[in-house]
């Protein structure tokens, strides 16, 4: 669900209200694993726009 969220443009903090997380910090070690991934996406996209 939240690599659908980040996916469509909304943020951690976004998911923080919509889970009713207490604090950022709650959500992101809860799902830090799929931020990884994203991380991943955000490099190849930064590769592909910087023509390496």
């Amino acid at each position: 669900m939240l690599r659908f969220l980040l996916g469509q443009g909304f943020t951690l903090e976004d998911v923080k209200n919509l889970l009713g997380h207490s604090s950022i910090v709650l959500t992101s070690n809860t799902y830090g694993h799929v931020l990884e991934h994203r991380q991943q996406q955000v490099a190849m996209g930064m590769d592909a726009v910087l023509g390496g």
